[in-house]
């Protein structure tokens, strides 16, 4: 353990390169370490990215009688932040009990406040105690007014996209309600995937006015890239301006992504025993993190480009409709995937090339891949499950249906 200190403080002053065998084996670990694509994301880059969001949530909690719901798609670090709010925004502070849990499929309304309140007391009880199989909104409002805590309590449930049940959608939303309107001192944070609120609440949720909803964006370019500077430093491992810029470009927003093409293609610089990531280790990195990137993606890429024909282009079509400019809500137009599909094919394309695509990658048989919205001839599509969208790209360049010239290409600010 000492030895590997030392090599990282000789590193970190760049004043030596790994020598020996064992130095090479200590640096590509610390890379393994360094990067973490199937985790919560735990950086000051990350939250200082969302010290907007961060204010809103506290704002929400010296709120009395106000709750939060943080929505937004898949892959964007709502998990990340809703472990912020209790390890970042109120560590520091002895007046607020932050207790945080995480839904699943399994999960309806009692069993969530089972889980939440057996972290507290009423009557000498675990309030969890006073939880029925038929417990209401109002029900758990009552025993939040009784429970023994000096601290306010703050109630972060996370993954609530995972819940099925439309009663618990019904009765977290009447508990949202009673919370608000008395003026409760118990803040209620709600966190999950999600369109907009009505979307994560089933369309059963009606907006209360001491209800703050917080839209969690994708990250911006600038801070995807403070994901790889941070490393660079403490790895002293130095990706080219135009890598860099690739690695950003490839992530398209989505610190996960970050995270695994790091992790593959600065390996892939240490591998050849070198300090410096080039295009070299880029190309091998992208390859190789095809197949680790998260199964439900790898599996939904599978179910919508398998094929027993010879001549589908399911790969090319989906590669194209990943590269097209989408709109500020992800929504392309079928005229606007002409251009990538066309020099994809090294052929002028038209609609009718890919309309049999379109249709097909919005049936359960394909996924669905696409969403659609808007009327006959005016059309909108977008990917159902968002993290398809980079990995589409990155496979294509593991299949050579694009090069990674043609991408920084198509990316305006690759260097």
């Amino acid at each position: 353990m000492s030895q590997q200190l030392s090599l990282f403080e000789r590193l970190s002053q760049n004043t030596v390169r790994p020598q020996s065998k064992d130095d090479w084996f200590q640096l590509d670990t610390a890379v393994l370490q360094a990067f973490t694509p199937h985790g919560p994301i735990d950086e000051d880059a990350f939250f200082s990215g969302r010290s907007e969001l961060a204010q809103e949530i506290i704002d929400v909690v010296f709120q009395k009688g106000c709750h939060a719901i943080i929505y937004g798609e898949r892959g964007v670090g709502k998990t990340s932040f809703a472990n912020n709010i209790k390890d970042r925004i109120f560590s520091r502070t002895q007046s607020f009990k932050v207790i945080k849990r995480n839904c699943t499929a399994q999960h309806d309304f009692p069993l969530i406040w089972r889980h939440v309140l057996d972290d507290f007391q009423v009557d000498g009880k675990d309030s969890s105690e006073f939880i029925s199989d038929n417990v209401s909104g109002y029900d758990v409002y009552k025993i939040l007014e009784r429970i023994e805590v000096a601290q306010q309590p703050v109630i972060v449930i996370d993954e609530f996209d995972r819940v099925r049940d439309s009663v618990t959608y019904e009765k977290m939303a009447d508990l949202i309600k009673l919370l608000s309107d008395s003026g409760s001192s118990a803040t209620l944070i709600v966190v999950g995937v999600g369109e907009s609120v009505h979307h994560l609440f089933g369309g059963h949720l009606s907006i209360h006015r001491n209800t703050r909803q917080i839209l969690m964006p994708k990250m911006t370019p600038s801070e995807i890239e403070e994901i790889f500077l941070t490393r660079q430093k403490i790895l002293n491992i130095v990706p080219t301006d135009s890598v860099l810029d690739q690695l950003v470009a490839l992530s398209q927003g989505y610190p996960g992504y970050a995270h695994l093409l790091g992790q593959f293609v600065f390996r892939a610089a240490v591998e050849r025993k070198s300090m410096a990531v080039e295009a070299i280790d880029l190309k091998l990195g992208v390859e190789r993190c095809v197949q680790k990137a998260d199964e439900i993606v790898l599996t939904a890429y599978d179910k919508a480009t398998r094929s027993t024909k010879p001549v589908h282009y399911y790969k090319e079509v989906l590669t194209a409709f990943a590269l097209t400019d989408a709109n500020s809500r992800g929504y392309f137009k079928a005229k606007d995937v002409k251009e990538p599909f066309s020099h994809i094919m090294k052929t002028p394309m038209d609609i009718p090339n890919f309309s049999r695509h379109l249709k097909e990658f919005q049936l359960d048989e394909r996924g669905p891949v696409l969403l659609r919205e808007g009327k006959p001839k005016s059309y909108e599509y977008k990917f159902a499950n968002p993290l398809l969208k980079p990995f589409a790209i990155i496979a294509g360049i593991k299949d050579g249906i694009i090069t990674l010239n043609d991408f920084a290409q198509s990316s305006p600010n690759v260097r």
